[in-house]
């Protein structure tokens, strides 16, 4: 994982920029308000069962296991972008 990561750092850390921008942008209806859906997937997905320490550890992995994901295939493929 290490190397995989590290073929494409820049990548990964624009990356994952970009998913949490959208993230903050992007607008979802919920039972309260319209929240945005960095919100909505923390309070959806991980506070209804975990405490709100590890609530988001798990939000900031699963942000790191999307970026790891989209890494692997470029990495399988041998696609390496240097810039």
């Amino acid at each position: 994982m290490h190397t995989l990561f590290g073929t494409n750092a820049i990548l990964a850390f624009a990356l994952s920029n970009i998913l949490i921008t959208l993230f903050t942008i992007i607008r979802v209806p919920s039972a309260s308000a319209a929240e945005n859906l960095h919100a909505w997937g923390y309070h959806q997905l991980f506070a209804t069962w975990l405490s709100p320490v590890h609530a988001s550890l798990a939000y900031a992995i699963s942000i790191v296991v999307h970026n790891l994901a989209f890494l692997y295939q470029l990495y399988r493929k041998q696609i390496f972008l240097h810039f």
